[in-house]
């Protein structure tokens, strides 16, 4: 068998799978096992789906599908790597771009398709990162996915529609193209990419969202007049809109949070360095329920 479970009470199962070769595993919210196969003599398989309906030790309620381009539209079989949203969606990399399954629910429901995201960009229309090779997906503290490509690294917005950032060889200290993994410091928020030229990472600007505020964390506080970086507000909670008033009352900025951290520029609207003096930092998370506040000193 290509799949096994050891349970609770210490007891292993094997399970009959349409594929003899399994590789990368997630587990969706309905508790399905969406499993990449390898490609034995270059051929892909595409995505094997498993359902132990909750009863791994009793097989006559199991279901499976392999999912391939005769009955899912996956652009290729030759799957990369397979990743579990926040939102519930699962999203797949191939070797031919990127590709969504919306409703994993409706795996077995025998008209089940996945979605080439389309996005404009100079008033033309095309697929999300085209047909590029999608080797990794990760996602960070705010839901936004960083995916790894042969054409460098790319940041899409939490709302799978919005390219925020890309990083190459062109534009970026990055050694090669060829980002074959990330991994993400959920606390710091920085981001790790590994590729055939060694480890490089950047600093993000997203972490781990609270699940109570309590105490805001401010760096660096109290501001000196020789910096010209960032504020970092942490210890927020998942969508947290984040206002920073003077002494008066007088809103001077206004943010909403990537996951449990919010930055300043340390600008106002008008776009200048505050004077020097206390300003006041207020937070709500995103049900608004739960509020945090704290103080940052400027020294101009």
């Amino acid at each position: 068998s290509s799949l096994s479970v050891y349970t609770a009470d210490k007891t292993w199962k094997a399970f009959k799978l349409p594929t003899r070769y399994v590789g990368e595993m997630i587990i969706d919210n309905n508790g399905y096992k969406w499993i990449m196969t390898p490609r034995p003599n270059l051929s892909g398989n595409g995505i094997c789906v498993f359902d132990d309906n909750g009863t791994p030790l009793n097989d006559v309620d199991d279901r499976s599908i392999l999912l391939n381009t005769q009955n899912s539209d996956l652009p290729t079989n030759m799957v990369r790597c397979l990743a579990l949203m926040p939102n519930g969606e699962v999203w797949v990399g191939t070797d031919a771009g990127l590709v969504v399954f919306r409703n994993p629910s409706n795996a077995f429901s025998g008209n089940f398709k996945a979605e080439r995201i389309i996005i404009e960009q100079g008033g033309v229309g095309g697929y999300l990162l085209g047909s590029e090779m999608v080797y990794y997906i990760a996602v960070d503290g705010s839901g936004r996915r960083w995916i790894g490509t042969n054409k460098g690294a790319w940041l899409i917005d939490r709302n799978g529609m919005d390219i925020l950032k890309h990083y190459n060889t062109e534009n970026s200290p990055l050694p090669s193209d060829d980002i074959f993994s990330i991994g993400i410091d959920e606390n710091t928020g920085e981001v790790f990419f590994n590729t055939d030229k060694g480890l490089f990472s950047v600093k993000g600007n997203a972490t781990k969202p609270q699940e109570k505020m309590s105490n805001l964390k401010i760096f660096p506080n109290p501001v000196r007049s020789d910096f010209d970086g960032e504020v970092a507000i942490e210890g927020l909670a998942l969508d947290s809109r984040v206002k920073i008033t003077d002494i008066n009352g007088n809103i001077i900025f206004e943010t909403i949070s990537n996951g449990g951290r919010a930055t300043w520029n340390c600008r106002t609207f008008a776009g200048v360095r505050p004077a020097t003096g206390v300003y006041l930092v207020f937070a709500i998370d995103g049900k608004g329920e739960q509020k945090a506040m704290g103080k940052i000193l400027f020294v101009k």
